[in-house]
């Protein structure tokens, strides 16, 4: 058996609890389940500077470290180890997923085996690569559920999302790609909508364009969603193309 190196499940249901004592209106917001970006990323705004940050690489590094050995939901008691955002700091895209699975929970990457690998190909087609976006997720922690994990619900997202939005604020991308109907409808405000409802048309997350497609679970999945991904990603290569970096 893999040995546990975190706390008991109930070190960290104590954690989350003293937690949401702390925080009592920000928790109701959450748990109401309305307009989740809103009631968890709009507060951390106001925490954050949104100027260009000098070393967004030393940044990240720094926003990771005080994150340290996080407790405070429970998908902390069955990871193996916090799988953080990677990639170019610097990156003009940020790739958005819902969380890691168990495979990547054990790699330590957000993506791992076929989806990674089909990630990969979509993202050569457009002239990128895994070194030159920054790819990110709702969630640290793995997610329970196979073929495909569970969305995360709104005591995780709260618990995570400060983490990604500080992520996008020191990365300033031009673009978000928000991939698969958990981040789609968490980052677009938009908690009941279908792929269908906000495919193909830009959107806005954190004053960044942004444009909701298939994950790369879900292509694995059904092959024949893979045309529309592709129709998603021409269109960012085209707002990339259009748009100056946001750092001058």
């Amino acid at each position: 058996d893999r040995p546990r190196i975190l706390p008991e499940r109930a070190a960290a249901t104590a954690a989350a609890r003293g937690d949401a004592q702390g925080d009592a209106r920000g928790q109701a917001r959450v748990a109401s389940g309305q307009r989740p970006a809103a009631s968890v990323l709009g507060p951390v705004a106001a925490r954050v500077e949104r100027a260009a940050v000098a070393d967004p690489a030393a940044a990240i590094a720094a926003l990771h470290a005080r994150v340290g050995a996080c407790v405070r939901c429970e998908l902390a008691a069955g990871r193996s180890q916090i799988v953080h955002g990677r990639g170019d700091p610097r990156a003009r895209l940020v790739v958005v997923i819902s969380g890691p699975d168990a495979a990547a929970d054990e790699a330590g990457r957000p993506l791992t085996g076929a989806g990674e690998a089909l990630l990969g190909k979509m993202l050569a087609a457009i002239g990128l690569d895994y070194t030159s976006i920054w790819l990110t997720s709702l969630v640290r922690c793995a997610l329970p559920g196979q073929p495909q994990p569970r969305a995360p619900n709104s005591s995780e997202l709260r618990a995570c999302v400060p983490i990604l939005a500080h992520e996008i604020d020191i990365v300033r991308p031009s673009v978000l790609l928000a991939l698969g109907l958990p981040a789609a409808r968490f980052l677009l405000r938009q908690p009941d909508a279908e792929m269908g409802a906000m495919r193909e048309r830009w959107h806005e997350a954190r004053d960044v364009p942004t444009i909701a497609s298939w994950a790369p679970s879900d292509l694995l999945l059904d092959a024949g969603r893979k045309r529309e991904a592709w129709v998603d990603l021409q269109e960012v290569a085209r707002r990339l193309g259009d748009r100056p970096d946001r750092r001058g």
